[in-house]
């Protein structure tokens, strides 16, 4: 069996190799992809090889410390108890080396390895959605955006419509409380005007002669 330097070392070979035809360009995204999967193997490596470290760790500390219980005339009656000191240790190893750099380094690229390959994933995913004419993450995205836009404007349409109905009901019911208005008194008949006495015809000149 090729040990794992020799095997990293042939695919990254495979993986460099000059894409060539008309589909090079997909080819390429694949090797870039499978790029992103061996950074991740070797982060995912080098994390479990430093948590087994740890483990040995924890185990020479379980000596001590059950060495020093002896020292002390202590004894181990059951199992539970064995548990319990073999979680106390490994507690204690774990926290002292989540402060160290060493930690920090081989967690934070597992991370960062890890995101990059889901990215690079995500990525094939789309390119292979929109070749065959399917949504992609991107439109889900967006189409959830416009989803939850929209309904934080109903939502603020429905609270404008119960301040208006809670104003209209307020001035309904003030409406009824009031009091009824006094009745109107009704104006005294005015009485009509004399007519003018019709004054004399004057007589004309021909009935003057006569």
């Amino acid at each position: 069996m090729p040990t794992s330097e020799n095997w990293t070392e042939q695919f990254s070979k495979v993986l460099a190799t000059p894409a060539v035809g008309y589909n090079r360009e997909s080819q390429e995204r694949l090797q870039a992809l499978g790029q992103l999967g061996a950074n991740y193997q070797e982060a995912m490596d080098d994390y479990l090889k430093a948590f087994a470290k740890q483990g040995i760790e924890s185990v020479q500390a379980l000596r001590e410390r059950v060495a020093t219980m002896r020292a002390d005339g202590k004894k181990i009656n059951s199992l539970r108890e064995l548990y319990d000191l073999w979680v106390d240790v490994n507690e204690q190893v774990y926290a002292k080396f989540a402060m160290t750099d060493e930690y920090q380094v081989v967690y934070g690229d597992l991370v960062n390895s890890l995101m990059a390959l889901k990215q690079g994933i995500n990525a094939e995913l789309d390119s292979a959605y929109e070749a065959a004419n399917l949504p992609t993450r991107k439109d889900l995205n967006a189409a959830f955006a416009k989803q939850q836009e929209m309904r934080r404007e109903n939502r603020t349409l429905r609270k404008q419509l119960q301040e208006l109905s809670r104003k209209v009901d307020a001035l309904a019911a003030a409406q009824n409380t009031a009091p009824p208005a006094p009745a109107a008194v009704p104006a005294a008949p005015v009485a009509p005007k004399p007519k003018a006495a019709a004054k004399p015809k004057t007589p004309s000149a021909s009935t003057k002669k006569a």
